[in-house]
Order: structure tokens, then C-alpha cells, then sequence
């Protein structure tokens, strides 16, 4: 270390606090453009890595961004679902592999999603621990929404109750945990899976009562049933849990093909299906839509950029103006140390030297900013998939 160094060293850390200020400032303005092109980039390699994986999405008319976000991230809500009735004229076409799904609610505001086999099948989905789920009542949990929950295989998990005073909503159910899938880095791992009857005793389209017998109170029983008939009046107590010994308990009313779907995952089987598909859907019902999700989320994510633009250049002056408060500091600073200069001037040292101290202290500052800066951004980068999907979950 030379003589200029040292002396730019030995000041900076006397001066510690004022050097720690400028060094935090520094390593801000470099780190926060960094990091939003690191974070922004992995969101979208995200989210344009799901819509891919989703060829075309059936629903009901309306915004499709919404459609999206709901059937293929678990975004939202459908307002106008769909019905058991456009998912058999889906069958019936025999162009596509098909996955119904239906957000019935959720479970300490984890999404509890109906759906069936073909879903699992289609997305690659297998069990960790436990199995999938076979039997009314029985879900599968992602890795993050089992380690959200905090249960495991065989445990039990309720539904929420979004409407309290809601006496014609849906009553919370108890469902067994058949299984945790693995991790997958997709919204699979922070949802409830289950086969869509569950879904719709979850929503309320279904449900089971205690079983009648003589000694069942009178006050549950409807007054004038003559002869051995025990019929039941609208008091009688729903099942607050599926198990596996009250499964003829439960039951639905109405057809089921009025039941609802938020949407269909529709798999094409080549392009000509896909095509000759999306005709049939355009030329059926204006009450229903199929759409591209990478259409969807490249829009999406366009806005995004377009934002990120504005907050750049909102960032560019907010940079400006710190770094002429940083010049101010120096500015002082140097006026401060007049004297120091002057002595050294006098005991021989060259006119360069206060440039060069104050050019070397600065150099010292940055590149300790610097340091710090590539370490934050590096470390977000390693975690860029936690952070992506904390985004994705609640950005």
C-alpha cells in the first residue's frame, strides 16, 4: 500500500460513519437497478415458463387475463364459471387432452383447486410422501403449501368460511391429506389439489348429514312423518369432515352437468386440432372464450417492462439528485480539510496531492459499494426462484 492509499484509508476509517453513509448510498443506487432487472427477468422466465407448459385455456367470456391468471396460476376467481356441460362437448370433440379446474376456496388462503386425474398426468405431478388422491374427501397438497400449513400425509385440513353470515354458503370442510407432491417451481406447490367432487362440497353444491336414526333429536326431525319414514327438516347438522366411513352420507343437488368450472387446461393434440378446436369454440357460443396463455402473459408482462421504464427514469433522477448531494458532501468535506492540505503543501508534498487523496478515498468508497452491491445481487440471484415465486404467490 503506498503513501496515497494509506492516507486515504487511515481517513476513511476515521471518519467512519461518514463513510459508511456514502457507501450505503452508493451501493443502493448501483444495487436497485440490478436487482430489478435480476428479479424481473426470473418472474418472466417464470411465468412465461407455466403459460407455455399450458397450450389453450377454455372459459367463459371476459377478460382473459383473468381467465389466465385464474385456471393456469390460481389467481382470482371466475365470476361467470362455466358447466360439466361444455367440458362433455369438449370430450365429445376428441381433439385434446383435457383438465378441468374448478377453485372451489381455500385453506388459510391457500387455494383449494377440483380437478382430476388428467391434471396430475398432464402436468407431470407425482406424490413425495403419501399418494394422490383416489377417495371423495382426500387432497394433495404442494411442497409450500404443506410447509405452509405445517401438516403432513394423513393429517387433516379445513377449508375457510369467506361469507360467516352467509346461512346459504358453504360450511367449512375437514379433508384428508392423501399426499404431498413434489416440488415442481410452478403454483402446483403452493395450492390444494382434489377431485372435483370435493371441490364442490367445498363450495357448498354438496354435502353430508348425520345419519337418522330413532334416537336422533326430534327438533331435526320434520313433523308430520307418519309410519317407520324418519325424514329429516333443514336443521339437521352437516358433516364437517369427509372420512371414509361417511362417504354415502354426502350428497349433491341439482344435475350435474349445471355444476361449474372456472376452466379447462385444453392440450391439443397437434396444430390442426388446435386450430380446428378454437374454430368449433368460436363458432359454438359468444358466452365462452379459448385463448392462448403465452398471449396473455407476454401482454402481461410487456406492461410490466413498460412500468419498470417509468420507474427507471424515476430512478435516474432520484440517482441525480443523491449524487449531487454526494458531491455536496465531498465538496465540504475538501473545504473542511484546507488546512491539512496546506501543511502538507508546506512540508513538500506535490500540488496533486488533495486531488489524489480525495479521488483515492472515493475510489476506496465505490469500490466497497461495489462489493457490496454484487454480493446482494448475487445472493438474489441464487434465491431468484424463492424470491420469483413470492412474487408469483403475492406480487
Amino acid at each position: 500500500m503506498n503513501g496515497i492509499a494509506y492516507l486515504a484509508w487511515r481517513h476513511t476509517h476515521f471518519h467512519w460513519l461518514r463513510s459508511l453513509t456514502l457507501v450505503l448510498v452508493m451501493a443502493t443506487l448501483i444495487t436497485i437497478p440490478l436487482l430489478a432487472e435480476v428479479l424481473t427477468r426470473a418472474a418472466e422466465t417464470r411465468m412465461m415458463s407455466r403459460a407455455e407448459a399450458t397450450p389453450l385455456i377454455y372459459g367463459s367470456a371476459g377478460a382473459p387475463l383473468d381467465l389466465t391468471l385464474t385456471a393456469a396460476y390460481f389467481r382470482g376467481d371466475i365470476e361467470t364459471p362455466i358447466s360439466m356441460e361444455d367440458y362433455d362437448w369438449l370430450i365429445a370433440s376428441r381433439l385434446a387432452d383435457l383438465a378441468p379446474v374448478h377453485v372451489a376456496g381455500t385453506s388459510r388462503s391457500i387455494p383449494i383447486i377440483g380437478t382430476d386425474f388428467e391434471y396430475f398426468r398432464l402436468r407431470g405431478l407425482t406424490a413425495a410422501a403419501g399418494r394422490l388422491p383416489v377417495s371423495l374427501g382426500e387432497v394433495v397438497l404442494g411442497a409450500e403449501a404443506a410447509q405452509s400449513l405445517g401438516v403432513a400425509a394423513g393429517e387433516l385440513v379445513t377449508s375457510d368460511v369467506n361469507q360467516v353470515f352467509d346461512l346459504a354458503g358453504a360450511y367449512p370442510v375437514g379433508m384428508l391429506i392423501s399426499g404431498i407432491l413434489e416440488p415442481t417451481g410452478t403454483p402446483d406447490d403452493g395450492a390444494i389439489l382434489t377431485d372435483l367432487k370435493t371441490g364442490w362440497i367445498v363450495s357448498g353444491l354438496g354435502h353430508g348429514h348425520e345419519e337418522l336414526t330413532r334416537q336422533t333429536k326430534a327438533a331435526l326431525l320434520l313433523k308430520g312423518a307418519g309410519g317407520d319414514a324418519i325424514t329429516a327438516n333443514a336443521s339437521l347438522p352437516t358433516l364437517e369432515t369427509i372420512s371414509a366411513d361417511q362417504l354415502a352420507d354426502f350428497h349433491f343437488h341439482g344435475p350435474s352437468e349445471t355444476f361449474p368450472l372456472s376452466a379447462v387446461l385444453v392440450f391439443p393434440f397437434d396444430e390442426k386440432s388446435s386450430a380446428l378446436l378454437r374454430g368449433r369454440v368460436e363458432a359454438r357460443d359468444t358466452a365462452v372464450q379459448i385463448l392462448r396463455p403465452t398471449d396473455q402473459i407476454r401482454g402481461l408482462m410487456e406492461n410490466v417492462f413498460q412500468v419498470k421504464s417509468v420507474l427507471q427514469g424515476v430512478m435516474l433522477a432520484v440517482s441525480l439528485a443523491a449524487l449531487l448531494a454526494m458531491a455536496l458532501v465531498v465538496w465540504l468535506s475538501v473545504q473542511m480539510r484546507r488546512r491539512e492540505f496546506d501543511v502538507a503543501l508546506r512540508l513538500g508534498a506535490g500540488p496533486g496531492l488533495p486531488a489524489a487523496l480525495v479521488a483515492s478515498e472515493l475510489l476506496l468508497l465505490l469500490t466497497a459499494a461495489v462489493i457490496i452491491s454484487l454480493a446482494v445481487t448475487w445472493s438474489a440471484a441464487l434465491m431468484e426462484d424463492q424470491i420469483a415465486q413470492l412474487w408469483f404467490r403475492n406480487g
